[in-house]
């Protein structure tokens, strides 16, 4: 079993693209990507980033 990699709010804004405040929005609003919550601080799981990030993917057809 691996080690669960967290990422600030910070990090899993540079890495989606996503912008912090739209990150905040979402977490008030509990919408989109689960985060987790110690205390003050806001964490976000690298893998269901990831995940997340994958399930967005949109299937286009190709024409010739």
């Amino acid at each position: 079993m691996s080690a669960v990699q967290w990422l600030t709010e910070q990090q899993c804004a540079e890495k989606t693209g996503i912008p912090v405040g739209t990150l905040r929005d979402w977490r008030l609003k509990k919408l989109n990507l689960p985060f987790s919550r110690i205390g003050r601080l806001v964490r976000y799981s690298d893998a269901e980033v990831d995940e997340f990030m994958a399930a967005q993917t949109v299937e286009v057809k190709r024409t010739a």
